[in-house]
């Protein structure tokens, strides 16, 4: 690694990092033997534990350690969900049977593959960007950008594990019905939180930035306001992913992010080349948006449902009408947060006027909640 990026300053960084591998490992242990318990509530604030320590102790730390703070950051919210989940899981008596640890590996290991790749895929426009203009300030601006653009990530990671055990569970009872309808209101409710997220963040991406870090940073805002939507993508692909996942077809989009990647790899160095750290943001976002619809495609062939029609026009105009509106208002400051939440009841409200929120949704959000196999 340090050969590939011609610097030798990096060594450190590693030797940090490499804390991350087993705490982040047994962070994950600990989160699926409580979603595969169906402990719903305790993997929700577990995850939510690990997002919001990350992001608070990176806002925090890089002002002051650069990417040593971003690298602690991650290493203190693992550190926190290992005991938090260690706490938990303490108190959840073991089930004693026989299993089939061949079987778990044949699944598991398309599943750790995919993995590997998506975080490549999700990381590899920051590692050209370095060692393709190996300029440390335009590194560190694009860094910023891929922070704050992951935030929605991190957010919604709980909402596809709440789902699965249920989805899981209709689609090897041959629920159809019921397995349509899962899938078609997980990636609802998600685009329903993703959409007005990521047209916010890209309106206001300059008065994000310059709140959260030196004014120096600025530069780093065009960027986000496209990569936001490159991992948006992303994050769609995660769910139809995961649905794959509980279909027992894990190789599907191993396949898909694996044909991929080669491409992704030439347009990084392509743009990059030719548009500085603007390049990779629009090089990750073209190619998110192939994965997300080619699986997509692939996805409504097996199971012959997708988030309605009707919905997703009913949300996309009105998160695109909160992107001009955040135009027109352009706060900053603190009064960036106040401009956030008036931007969001406004989204909030016309969505109730034209009907595409109900009550019925809230209760379908606390079935979930309640362990309840029913969506």
């Amino acid at each position: 690694t340090i050969y590939f990026f011609e610097d030798t300053s990096l060594l450190k960084y590693l030797w940090i990092s490499s804390l991350i591998i087993p705490l982040y490992g047994m962070s994950s242990v600990f989160g699926y033997y409580l979603n595969g318990t169906h402990n719903f509530k305790k993997q929700a604030v577990q995850i939510g534990i690990f997002a919001f320590s990350k992001l608070f102790f990176t806002l925090i730390l890089s002002y002051y350690f650069k990417i040593m703070g971003v690298i602690m950051a991650f290493i203190i919210a693992s550190l926190f969900v290992v005991i938090y989940g260690y706490i938990q899981t303490k108190t959840i008596s073991p089930v004693m049977g026989e299993f089939d640890y061949k079987r778990l590996i044949r699944f598991a290991l398309p599943i750790t593959l995919f993995a590997l790749f998506f975080t490549l895929f999700m990381n590899l426009d920051l590692i050209f960007v370095k060692s393709i203009l190996k300029d440390n300030i335009l590194t560190a601006h694009y860094t910023v950008a891929a922070i704050i653009a992951k935030i929605p990530y991190f957010m919604l990671g709980a909402l596809t594990l709440i789902a699965l055990p249920s989805l899981s569970f209709s689609i090897s009872n041959n629920l159809k019905e019921k397995t349509s309808r899962i899938i078609s209101q997980l990636l609802r409710f998600t685009f329903l939180i993703l959409a007005p997220t990521s047209f916010v963040i890209s309106s206001t991406s300059e008065e994000l930035i310059t709140f959260i870090y030196p004014a120096i940073y600025v530069e780093a805002a065009p960027s986000l306001s496209i990569l936001i939507f490159g991992i948006s993508f992303l994050i769609l692909f995660f769910i139809i992913s995961s649905i794959f996942n509980a279909a027992s077809k894990p190789y599907s989009p191993l396949i898909l992010i694996t044909i991929l990647l080669p491409f992704l790899i030439v347009s990084n160095f392509i743009l990059i080349n030719k548009l500085g750290i603007f390049g990779g943001a629009i090089s990750t976002t073209i190619f998110a948006f192939i994965l997300l619809f080619w699986s997509s495609i692939l996805i409504y062939r097996k199971f012959k449902t997708l988030m309605p029609l009707s919905s997703f026009i009913r949300i996309l105009m009105s998160s695109i009408f909160l992107f001009f509106l955040a135009k027109i208002i352009n706060l900053k400051g603190i009064f960036l947060f106040l401009e956030y939440g008036f931007l969001f009841l406004v989204y909030f409200i016309i969505l109730v006027i034209i009907k595409e929120i109900k009550s019925g949704d809230i209760d379908k959000i606390k079935s979930l909640i309640k362990n309840e196999k029913k969506i």
